[in-house]
């Protein structure tokens, strides 16, 4: 694959959202990702700002007049939430460390 091929399948993926009281003032950050699908795309960074996406995820998206793309959705996640917790409880159990959920879905919450 050369670069040109590679380059044109990546997309910067826009996600909208409620500024945090007391925190940065954006209401929108963009997230690199690969393109998979007419209107689907690989999360390729960690995200910020952006609450219940993570790299690896596929998003769906739409472009707008401006030929932006803009997320409208989460198609799968790529992380393992149950085996996720059983080893944060197992360190915390054997005193390796302390947890705290900031921010959960209810993917994590479920798990």
């Amino acid at each position: 694959m050369t670069f040109m091929d590679s380059a044109v399948d990546k997309i910067k993926v826009w996600f909208r959202f409620t500024p945090r009281e007391g925190w940065l003032p954006q209401d929108t950050e963009g997230l690199w990702t690969i393109r998979v699908g007419e209107d689907t795309a690989l999360v390729q960074n960690v995200p910020f700002l952006q609450d219940g996406v993570a790299e690896g995820d596929v998003v769906r998206f739409v472009t707008n007049s401006d030929g932006l793309h803009w997320a409208v959705g989460r198609v799968s996640s790529s992380a393992d939430f149950a085996g996720i917790k059983t080893l944060l409880t197992r360190g915390v159990e054997e005193g390796w460390w302390f947890f705290e959920v900031g921010c959960g879905t209810a993917e994590w919450w479920n798990a």
